[in-house]
């Protein structure tokens, strides 16, 4: 099991500029522009798109908390720890990093 980095409500977090990104019908590839990291990653369904919308450098961990609350019908808790596995996820394989 991975790390987990320390985040708190107010962590912006933003995407790393050494990624390309690449929408499909299917979803969205993210991979790495550096052929070494090999790094590939798919976001294929509605809420993990709205995340990554709302990874932006300028909206807080609260704010897209805030934000997938309000449209979609889950539990706070359960949107809590899967949004915060998703960004520790995306930020260990350096997708995205702290602002």
């Amino acid at each position: 099991m991975s790390e987990k980095i320390f985040v708190n409500e107010t962590t912006v977090f933003k995407k790393n500029p050494a990624i390309q990104e690449i929408k499909t019908e299917e979803g969205i590839i993210i991979s790495s522009s550096n052929i070494k990291d090999k790094c590939v990653y798919y976001l294929d369904n509605e809420v993990s798109f709205r995340i990554w919308e709302l990874i932006d450098g300028k909206n807080s961990l609260d704010k897209i908390k805030e934000e997938l609350f309000s449209q979609y019908d889950v539990d706070k808790e359960t949107l809590e720890n899967d949004l915060k596995s998703f960004i520790n996820n995306l930020y260990f394989k350096k997708i995205i990093i702290k602002c």
